[in-house]
Formats: structure tokens, sequence, C-alpha cells
């Protein structure tokens, strides 16, 4: 996260926007979190597993300390300081890495250097399979703005009598190298972010929960009172991808009690901002006792997708046996499978003996 003076005016919106969500949506029991803080230096803030829930509201109370008052903001020496710091965690475990920051460097002007560093460093964490997530906050109004591409983004007030665009264009051409108009000149790496294919780039003003978007995490819903079952049920779930793109997505465990009730995976495929209604196939614990129970689920999906809420509740009268309309179905099932059978054995027994006889009848 930049910690210079540059975000404090933003520092309600990253707390309520980005920070205590993180904490109630995403983070859950034995995930770890990292924050690191880049002024002209890093420097690492937090380091914590999370090991109860209570300590997630720690955490949020921490973040409402937090207030930048550096002048400076070195996002490269952040970068490499994540690079180095996120090889030394477990290599099995999955990581996010969350950017924070208005996307200027206030440090040397040396723009070929830098972009090539920044190259280097997001490859290789991308290489190294982390998900990178950058949220953009507006860049200081009253400054010279300029890319790693080179162009001019925006100029501050300008009192040498030539217009915006002529600098521009002479700057295009290096005519000059430098501006004398009374504003700071920084350089700016959001255009750089967001060309980024595996970057997840977000605008912090919209209007949607920009942490359900930008961390894959999905709404989940059941029917809270399930009625009438047997051990073996069949579990209705309505998933929202909250996510900018169509995704598959694989619903991999349900668990209850710590342990997999899941019969077999289920795959969805959902289109963005879409609802999908999947059927999971459950087989309850022996140990369950029957009549009305309350159950409290967790649904674990591929690929690290987290849900809201973290586990699901619902409650139902469990009975011995077969669940009744899952035996049916099985019923209709095998019914069904019996008479393709027969329709297709009928088509063979007429063009293979009923049919040729009527050929040679008839000759």
């Amino acid at each position: 996260m930049d910690y210079s003076k540059r975000m404090l005016p933003y520092i309600d919106e990253i707390n309520n926007k980005i920070l205590t969500p993180m904490c109630n949506l995403f983070l859950s029991e034995n995930d770890s979190v990292h924050l690191i803080l880049f002024t002209d230096h890093p420097t690492l803030e937090i380091s914590q597993q999370i090991r109860q829930k209570k300590e997630l509201d720690n955490l949020t109370y921490y973040f409402n300390l937090l207030y930048p008052i550096s002048e400076k903001s070195d996002f490269l020496s952040g970068l490499q300081y994540a690079n180095t710091y996120i090889s030394t965690l477990d290599i099995y475990r999955h990581k996010k890495l969350l950017i924070i920051s208005d996307g200027i460097i206030t440090e040397s002007l040396d723009i070929e250097r830098k972009k090539t560093s920044l190259n280097y460093f997001i490859k290789n964490l991308l290489h190294e399979g982390v998900e990178i997530s950058f949220f953009e906050f507006p860049e200081p109004e009253d400054a010279n703005i300029i890319s790693l591409d080179g162009k001019i983004m925006q100029l501050g007030k300008i009192n040498e009598g030539m217009s915006k665009r002529k600098i521009k264009r002479l700057w295009k051409k290096r005519q000059i190298t430098s501006f004398d108009n009374g504003c700071s000149t920084y350089i700016n790496y959001k255009p750089f972010l967001r060309k980024q294919k595996n970057i997840i780039t977000t605008k912090t003003h919209e209007k949607d929960d920009i942490i359900k978007s930008s961390l894959g995490i999905l709404d989940v819903t059941v029917k809270e009172n399930q009625g009438l079952r047997s051990r073996d049920m069949i579990l209705t779930v309505k998933i929202k991808n909250n996510g900018n793109c169509k995704k598959l997505f694989e619903l991999t465990q349900i668990l209850v009690d710590g342990e997999n009730v899941l019969h077999e995976n289920v795959f969805a495929k959902i289109g963005k901002r879409q609802n999908k209604i999947i059927k999971a196939k459950i087989k309850m614990n022996e140990g369950l006792n029957l009549g009305k129970q309350e159950v409290e689920a967790k649904l674990v999906f591929s690929n690290n997708y987290r849900t809201s809420p973290q586990t699901v509740k619902f409650s139902a009268v469990f009975m011995p046996g077969k669940n009744i309309p899952y035996t049916i179905g099985k019923i209709v099932q095998v019914v069904f499978m019996i008479i393709l059978a027969l329709l297709i054995l009928a088509v063979i027994i007429y063009f293979a003996i009923i049919k040729p006889s009527e050929k040679t009848s008839v000759k």
C-alpha cells in the first residue's frame, strides 16, 4: 500500500471499500495476511496468520490507525521488496497480491530503467502463480504526470504562455526534456498495469463491491428449510459470479464438521455478473442424528474462490432410508434406459430379420 500523504484523503475509502471488506469477506481461519507499506522505502507493517475470527476484527482496528504522512513514494522499491518477501513464503500456499496506490512514482525520472524493472518483477510474480489486483486512486491534480511509455498524461497550470497541446508536441519530439511551470513532475505506472492481461485493475469509484469482483468472491445461497430428507440428499445452490468475465467454476468439497460430504464434483460455467443454480449430491455423515437438524456447511471451490457468506446454513428433517425425490429420479432414469434399450433392440430386429425376410417372400 502506498503510504505517501497523497493517499491521506482516501484513507477512509481504503478502509471501507478495500481493507475491511477484505477481512470480512475474503480472509478466513488459517489464512495469512501481510501488509507492506512503501514510501521512498518499503516497510513490513503486518505479518500475521489468522487463527481465530476475532483476529480479523483486530486487523480492522489496526487498519483504521494508518495515516500516511510521507512526502515520497517509490513503487518500484515496494514491488521489489514484495517480490523478495513472497519468495520466502510457503510455495504451496495460494497467494494474492493487492496493490493500493494512486500510481505515482515520486523518485527519479529514469523511465526506461523503471519500465524494465517493473516488467521483470511483475512477470516474476505472475510466473510464481501470484494473483495480482491493483486498486487505483486518482493522481494529484496540480502536477505534471508522465506515463511509463513516455507520454504526457497530465500537465499542471501553464505559466509560460505555451498551450498544453504545444508542450505535449514538443515533448514528443524531445525538443523539451523538463517542465518549469512550478508543478512537481511524476511518473505514473497505472497505464502499464492496465495493459497487463493477468492483472486485475479496479477503479475505486465504481459502485460495485470491488473486493468481490477483484478477488473472485462468489455469492452463494441455499434454501434455509430443506424439509424431509435422508442422509443421501441433493443440495440446490444458487451461485453468482461477481467477476468481470465468464468463468468455469468447480465445486470440489462441501465441508460439514470438517468432513467432505460432497458425492462428486460439480461444474458450472457462469457469465459475468450472472447467476446459476447447481445441484450437489451430498451424503451426510452416518453419525448425524435423525430428526430436525441445523447444518452449517462450507463450500470449497477450485482456484481458491471464496464464497459470501463463507458458510451456509440450512435445516432439514432427516429420516432413515433413501431420499424420496432422489430415489424416484433414479427409478425414472433406470426405466428410461430400459425403454431406450428395448427400442434399439426392436430397430435392430426389424432391419436385421424382419425386413430381409419380407424381401425374400416377395421374390
